[in-house]
């Protein structure tokens, strides 16, 4: 897009470090903030032409999430009447969710979560607000390939996970970026997952059918445990220690 970024790193960190501090003496010690950014055109304006550019920093109050549905798995249907997005917005990070929040709001309408979207040949392609994966019964990890969705962080951060401990341990065999049709999700599935934000969300059926014994499965599990040990038992940085 050409959006400038001007911003000078050292002054930039101090500031967002002090917006931490600042959101931290509003927070209780079980709350869980998100930091997020979002860089735009225009002086503050959101105008469309990238001549000027402003950053946005802003803390949000994360959502409830372990001892939740979300966190012991949910129902999910895939969603085939939204368009799917061409590959130039599909594999970009934007602020461009109208598709997404429509496809969300059909998913809770019709009895899902999220919901699943489909690329122009009947494959799966990404959930409203996640990737997707799936384990079948020969303990092959499948996830769709990126040409019509997002590389998330958080599948990423799954990915080496996978590949450095997983693999090694026997509770994987294979990774693979592949074409996945809804009838090999729903027959082949020992698991299936959505990976968004700080969450791996267990999917139990996917359009009513029963995914493997219907629980969630070990390598969900795995994946669950991996994430909350790599945000709350990494380094730590003690914001208030920096902040003016």
């Amino acid at each position: 897009m050409g959006i400038p970024f001007p911003f000078p790193t050292d002054s930039l960190v101090q500031k967002i470090l002090d917006l931490l501090a600042f959101a931290y003496t509003k927070a209780t010690k079980e709350d869980l903030l998100n930091l997020r950014f979002y860089l735009s055109s225009g002086d503050g304006d959101f105008g469309i032409l990238p001549k000027e550019s402003v950053l946005y920093a802003v803390v949000v109050k994360g959502h409830p999430y372990k001892g939740t549905k979300l966190y012991d798995g949910v129902s999910e249907l895939i969603i085939k009447d939204v368009p799917v997005k061409p590959p130039i917005l599909a594999t970009i990070k934007s602020t461009n969710y109208l598709l997404n929040a429509l496809t969300a709001v059909f998913a809770k309408e019709r009895g899902g979560y999220l919901g699943i979207n489909v690329d122009n040949n009947g494959f799966l392609t990404e959930a409203s607000l996640a990737n997707v994966g799936l384990v079948n019964h020969r303990k092959e990890f499948l996830t769709p390939k990126l040409d019509n969705a997002l590389q998330g962080t958080t599948l990423v951060r799954c990915l080496e996970h996978m590949e450095k401990t997983l693999l090694k341990e026997g509770k994987l065999a294979k990774i693979e970026f592949k074409d996945i049709t809804p009838e090999e999700a729903y027959e082949s599935s020992a698991e299936f997952m959505l990976f968004g934000g700080d969450k791996i969300v267990p999917v139990l059926t996917l359009d009513g059918h029963r995914i493997g014994n219907g629980k969630k499965g070990l390598v969900t599990q795995a994946l669950q445990d991996f994430i909350e040990n790599d945000l709350f038992d990494g380094e730590e940085i003690p914001v208030q220690k920096y902040a003016k």
